[in-house]
């Protein structure tokens, strides 16, 4: 095998396999000699419309039986803002609800509560770590 060749079907004898096992199979007619593959046809472009369905269509937008579409305002910068914030806002308030908190002084004792138990695990996990080094 050749350096670089990583696959055996494409060396030289590989491809001579596959050409002489095809080539059974077409003689024996299990396989035929060429694949019929359809011609390729580019995606058709919507016609337009012409002449009386033209004129039909301008006459009943006159009468007022089909309106134009409407198509929602684009978004602004500003109110994409107002929304990311309002997203924010929301989180906050389930994180809240979730936790039952409801003054400024719950907030406050539910962030030590969460420092203190930060801080022990941090002390666990130092020592933890000074008793490994020095085994």
């Amino acid at each position: 095998m050749y350096p670089g060749r990583r696959n055996p079907l494409f060396t030289e004898a590989g491809i001579k396999a596959a050409i002489e096992g095809n080539m059974a199979e077409i003689d024996a007619g299990r396989k035929p000699s060429q694949v019929y593959r359809p011609r390729y046809r580019p995606p058709r472009q919507k016609e337009k419309y012409k002449g009386f369905v033209v004129l039909y269509y301008h006459y009943v937008y006159l009468l007022g039986l089909v309106q134009k579409r409407q198509y929602p305002p684009r978004m602004t910068a500003h109110m994409r803002q107002e929304v990311m914030k309002f997203k924010r806002y929301k989180e906050q308030f389930a994180f809240l609800r979730e936790h039952h908190i409801t003054t400024p002084e719950e907030m406050e004792r539910f962030s030590w509560n969460r420092s203190e138990s930060r801080s022990i695990r941090t002390r666990k996990s130092g020592s933890l770590c000074i008793r490994l080094w020095q085994m």
